[in-house]
């Protein structure tokens, strides 16, 4: 099997980055994404290749059909898309340190190209509590990493949910 792997996220955490389009940090953020990902799918036997779906050949508002149309010709098997929707929810504390809960919502489908059926969809939410620590220069880097923790957690999930459907 031939997947191609598609980040449909509106890149919430992006708010975090000055510039993220050119933040280091925050481009080997997305990698780790697709990392995580990738590495639960090289986990079933069947996969033989995970191709990335550059945005370049999506367009700027894409359909299922020229996802689809896209993912032909990229020879793919299979079209998995993934999208990431996140928020961070913050109690302050006069005495203690501030407690930091992220969310994350993960929403993904794969996609046979051939039929265009959609064998498998899922939703995951996962939260990720936390208090700021030494490592945090501020509330940002606080935030930050309490919203990344929560996402690779619902990465993971989703990853873990697809890798068992693929080895029925």
């Amino acid at each position: 099997i031939r997947i191609a792997l598609l980040n449909y996220s509106a890149n919430s955490i992006s708010r975090y980055y000055d510039a993220y389009w050119n933040n280091e940090d925050y481009l080997k953020l997305q990698e780790a994404y697709i990392e995580t990902l990738k590495a639960k799918l090289n986990e079933v036997a069947a996969v033989k290749k995970v191709i990335l779906m550059p945005s370049i050949i999506i367009g700027d508002n894409p359909t299922i059909f020229t996802l689809r149309e896209s993912a032909v010709r990229l020879q793919a098997d299979l079209l998995f898309i993934f999208s990431i929707n996140s928020d961070i929810y913050q109690k302050y504390k006069v005495f203690k340190k501030d407690d930091v809960k992220a969310y994350a919502t993960c929403e993904s489908l794969l996609m046979d190209i051939r039929t265009g059926i959609i064998p498998h969809s899922e939703v995951v939410t996962k939260d990720y509590l936390t208090q700021k620590s030494d490592k945090d220069s501020g509330n940002n880097d606080l935030k930050k990493r309490a919203e990344q923790s929560a996402i690779l957690l619902a990465l993971e999930e989703i990853g873990q949910k697809l890798t068992d459907f693929l080895k029925i």
